[in-house]
């Protein structure tokens, strides 16, 4: 493939990627009863899937995989992913992985590939 086909043929997959049907979400706002509306960033999120896993947001950044902390760091990744926007897009897994103190962008695609597997 010479570089005019390669240009070519990025740009092609570019047009692809950047026309695909992807939502745009803006800030969610969770809504409590009987509380009013609250912007919603990362942090909240995961303090959530926290409570509900019995975990602590220092157990999610840690290296450690065992007790649970693999489906909680599953959850945490999907809902971030579908659930928040960063400046108008869907968040990048080295982004969602950096906030989960330096995961790489492949182990934030495992999980969130398990995850789904799992939501069916």
């Amino acid at each position: 493939m010479n570089l005019a086909e390669q240009v070519a043929h990025y740009a092609q997959v570019k047009r692809r990627l950047m026309g695909s049907a992807r939502r745009e979400i803006g800030r969610i706002e969770h809504v409590p009863p009987n509380e009013p509306a609250r912007p919603v960033g990362w942090r909240p999120i995961v303090d959530e899937v926290c409570a509900e896993y019995g975990v602590t947001f220092d157990d999610m950044r840690s290296a450690r995989w065992s007790g649970g902390l693999n489906e909680a760091r599953a959850k945490a990744f999907w809902r971030l992913k579908t659930e928040i926007s960063v400046q108008g897009r869907v968040p990048h897994n080295a982004e969602i992985g950096r906030w989960f103190g330096g995961k790489d962008h492949s182990t934030v695609s495992l999980a969130l590939k398990r995850y789904r597997e799992t939501i069916g």
